[in-house]
């Protein structure tokens, strides 16, 4: 087996890299030094997002994700920069306390609902976020 060290990776033609495509049914090696094939693309995380619900619902930082609507008290949509192609996709929603519990409300394609509950009552929290993985449109 040959080892390639080098400090950019070119497509032929292309410049600074930003031409490389990984198919999905790309070999990788896992941590135990096994190859495996494993749809690279779709695991990987496709959008996520942190969110602040206290005074002026604000994003503390974001990836794929094109604005943010305060609904109401504990209730934030999220929108995303780029779709997902289908309504089946894995998302992952957490708050700063974690106590009653942070969720996912159904969204579409195109955007979600953050929902956080404390004490019986939707709550507003400073530190909420989520991430998703799934396939893009």
């Amino acid at each position: 087996m040959s080892t390639i060290l080098a400090d950019t990776v070119r497509k032929t033609g292309g410049t600074l890299g930003v031409d490389i495509r990984v198919k999905n049914t790309s070999v990788y090696e896992s941590d135990g030094g096994t190859s495996v094939t494993q749809n690279i693309v779709e695991s990987a995380i496709k959008h996520w997002t942190i969110v602040d619900q206290t005074g002026t619902t604000v994003s503390l930082g974001s990836f794929n994700q094109s604005s943010l609507t305060d609904v109401n008290t504990g209730r934030t949509d999220v929108t995303f920069t780029n779709n997902f192609s289908s309504f089946n996709k894995c998302t992952t929603i957490s708050n700063s306390y974690a106590l009653d519990g942070s969720w996912y409300q159904v969204g579409n394609t195109t955007n979600y609902r953050i929902v956080n509950f404390f004490g019986g009552a939707y709550t507003d929290f400073d530190h909420s976020s989520g991430k998703i993985t799934g396939d893009l449109a």
